[in-house]
């Protein structure tokens, strides 16, 4: 299906617009799409919600790794040059 169509050299979207449904057509029509829905059993969920719990703390625990690592190598870093600049001469 094309984009778009010439009539009369200019180029026009291939649809038609369907006209606006009212919102009490709007909310029909979700809550009849929802009811298709397959949901999770609760077994699943709480095996899903237990798997999102995981990765969380693994994402938590790389990132204060991460955070650690470099605060600590900027801190000694920082610190060898504060005391290098600060020595006096002779």
């Amino acid at each position: 299906m094309a984009l778009f169509q010439k009539k009369d050299g200019v180029k026009k979207p291939a649809h038609d617009k369907k006209p606006r449904k009212t919102p009490v057509q709007y909310m029909r029509e979700v809550y009849f799409e929802l009811k298709k829905t397959t949901w999770p059993t609760k077994e699943e969920l709480r095996r899903y919600v237990v798997a999102v719990i995981i990765f969380v703390l693994i994402a938590i625990g790389v990132i204060y790794l991460y955070d650690y690592g470099l605060s600590t190598g900027f801190h000694e870093l920082y610190k060898e040059n504060v005391v290098q600049s600060t020595a006096l001469p002779g």
